[in-house]
């Protein structure tokens, strides 16, 4: 688990909150096997994520930022999830890439990715969060995790 860098704040959470693998592993149904392929790959859905603090008593909100030039003074906009539990878990995506112009295609191409893919990460309304820093790197933004008690 030390080699996170996706998932770095899920273990230091586990380790604030004195949560061990095989706590996580009961508290989502699964087996212990599945939370540590999670980590050995250092990827999990972000609906995985929000289940996992809503269960634990936190929730968690991810928001994406970019400096944006205005009148030459830099200001940084944050895109946050309005309801992280609820039926938009990747609004903050969404909200974003309108935001920042980004189309979908375009996105799709520098993500190595089909466009059908993208239209299932909405429909479905979730993803895995290695692609949510790969968006974040590839758009120049920041990925920001906040979590706090419910």
């Amino acid at each position: 688990m030390n080699k996170a860098r996706n998932l770095r704040f899920l273990v230091d959470f586990m380790k604030a909150a004195g949560v061990s693998t095989n706590q996580v592993a009961q508290l989502m149904g699964v087996s212990r096997q599945a939370v540590h392929h999670w980590f050995v790959k250092d990827d999990m859905k972000v609906s995985q994520i929000q289940r996992l603090f809503e269960l634990c008593g936190y929730k968690i909100v991810f928001a994406l930022e970019k400096e944006e030039a205005r009148n030459n003074l830099p200001v940084r906009v944050t895109m946050s999830v309005v309801n992280p539990s609820g039926p938009q878990r990747l609004a903050f995506l969404k909200n974003a890439l309108d935001r920042y112009d980004v189309s979908r295609e375009s996105l799709a191409a520098r993500l190595n990715v089909g466009k059908t893919t993208l239209y299932n990460w909405f429909k479905s309304d979730d993803c895995f969060l290695s692609y949510v820093y790969a968006i974040a790197m590839a758009e120049d933004m920041k990925l920001d995790i906040r979590i706090a008690p419910l």
